[in-house]
């Protein structure tokens, strides 16, 4: 699956390899934090816990908090 979302993104002109890098030519709204996390790391991902914010938090760890401070818990 990651190699096909590769050939999409390239197909699409969303990203283009340059030497060993990919660099994105335009923004692009995935549908899924695992799809994002798939395109950038060419490999099955669970965005979810693959993606951290500058303090090594992972994005679930920070759903849950915004979840808990809106009072839904």
């Amino acid at each position: 699956m990651a190699i096909f979302i590769d050939i999409l993104l390239v197909t699409e002109g969303l990203h283009a390899l340059q030497g060993r890098m990919r660099v994105f030519t335009r923004d692009h709204l995935f549908a899924s934090p695992g799809m994002a996390a798939m395109a950038l790391t060419e490999r099955s991902a669970n965005g979810w816990v693959e993606w951290k914010a500058v303090n090594r938090r992972t994005l679930t760890a920070l759903k849950r908090q915004a979840v808990q401070v809106a009072g839904f818990f």
